[in-house]
């Protein structure tokens, strides 16, 4: 917070978090410009979160309490505390319901959650305050900016819909800019609201990219990394200026947690409204560099780091490979939860493969970054990892040659 000195008008910056602390446990604060040596007080006002300097001497007494006590009678600690409470209450429910007309909802969650920590038992307040709060948010959901999304919004409950409308933050996009690219990571989904973006992937026998779909108004996008903690399989690039919403992972995240049943049929939606590559009629085109093998090895996986050194602390596991190329591959393993996944997304790997050539039991090893996780049904999660360094495609043959052997 910065505030000048009502003598000299010097400019000072102050420590705006413990000023409010402060001003909330009722001290009265007093500084001196540090250029004229002016002592004075400040007053913050926390609705609207800033403060004045008040041009007191500083041999001027404090301010009155908040009530008198009656003569003869001396207010006690408790009875002290109390009034002070009240008082903060008061300023903390004002400032609730102005941001509420303003529209400011989030600042008016947040001063609610100030509300809930200092003054638990403000029964009145925080109840009143949030059905203020949901009251305000319900009449000022735009039916325009909802009407693309109407099929998504069916499948929601009330306090779902508002929590998902105010969920989503705009974005306008230039044309010719990638949102995202194919092979990189992305923590948003998209929804366009007007305008025009195709959807493209990279064909590594052909050396170009290849467009496979256009995304207007009503269209999603962004799936393929988002719920899977995974790099995107294509790119999306705006052909004209367009304006989009988006929804942040860590929004997301809040919003399954307070509405268990908001993620399936946000998936749901998705799976069904996501628009896929076909690449079965398409002659010699394919976005991955190296073939990909089924097998069913058993593996070793160690935590490292990106140069190979064994991470201290993390134990190695065993595993079960699922498919193998010349890049990567990909396992399976058991009891990872939704957290750990995503901690795991693009860490480095030192992976172990054991398999049998003329009877004789061999290893290959390499290091790879996880690249993919998807959280699979009697909790198991699929992993693919990319190998730092390709390996030769006849150690490849001799692996998948060798299951059944």
């Amino acid at each position: 917070m910065k505030i000048r000195c009502p003598q000299c008008d010097a400019l000072h910056t102050f420590d705006g978090e413990k000023l409010t602390a402060a001003k909330l446990q009722g001290k009265n604060i007093q500084v001196k410009c540090k250029k004229c040596a002016h002592p004075f007080y400040l007053q913050i006002d926390l609705q609207a979160e800033n403060m004045t300097a008040q041009p007191e001497a500083a041999n001027q007494p404090p301010p009155a309490p908040l009530e008198k006590p009656m003569p003869g009678k001396k207010l006690t600690d408790a009875q002290a505390k109390e009034k002070n409470e009240d008082a903060v209450v008061k300023t903390l429910y004002e400032g609730i319901v102005r941001y509420v007309n303003q529209k400011k909802f989030r600042e008016a969650e947040g001063l609610r959650n100030q509300l809930m920590k200092i003054a638990p038992m403000a029964l009145s307040e925080i109840f009143s305050s949030g059905e203020l709060i949901e009251q305000k948010k319900t009449m000022g959901m735009d039916s325009e900016r909802i009407k693309p999304w109407t099929g998504l919004y069916d499948n929601f409950n009330p306090g779902e819909s508002v929590a998902f409308y105010y969920a989503l933050s705009d974005m306008d996009v230039k044309a010719d800019i990638p949102l995202f690219s194919q092979g990189e990571f992305d923590d948003k989904l998209y929804f366009v609201q007007s305008g025009q973006l195709k959807l493209s992937y990279y064909d590594t026998e052909l050396g170009r990219h290849f467009s496979y779909g256009d995304l207007r108004k009503g269209d999603v996008a962004g799936a393929d990394a988002f719920f899977s903690f995974s790099c995107h399989t294509s790119t999306l690039t705006p052909v004209v200026d367009s304006q989009l919403l988006f929804l942040e992972k860590s929004v997301y995240d809040s919003l399954i947690a307070e509405n268990p049943a908001f993620e399936s049929k946000l998936i749901r939606f998705f799976t069904e409204h996501t628009k896929t590559c076909n690449l079965s009629s398409k002659r010699g085109q394919a976005r991955r560099v190296h073939k990909r093998y089924p097998v069913s090895l058993n593996a070793q996986v160690q935590m490292s780091d990106p140069e190979g050194k064994r991470i201290i602390g993390k134990e190695m596991i065993n595993v079960r490979t699922v498919d193998i190329s010349g890049g990567g591959l990909c396992y399976v393993v058991q009891n990872l939860k939704k957290q750990e996944a995503e901690q795991l997304h693009q860490k480095w790997v030192q992976i172990n493969v054991q398999y049998k050539k003329d009877h004789v039991f061999q290893e290959m090893k390499a290091l790879a970054q996880i690249v993919s996780l998807k959280l699979l049904p009697f909790e198991e999660c699929s992993v693919h990892v990319k190998f730092k360094k390709a390996v030769d495609e006849k150690r490849i043959q001799e692996m998948v040659q060798s299951v059944g052997n």
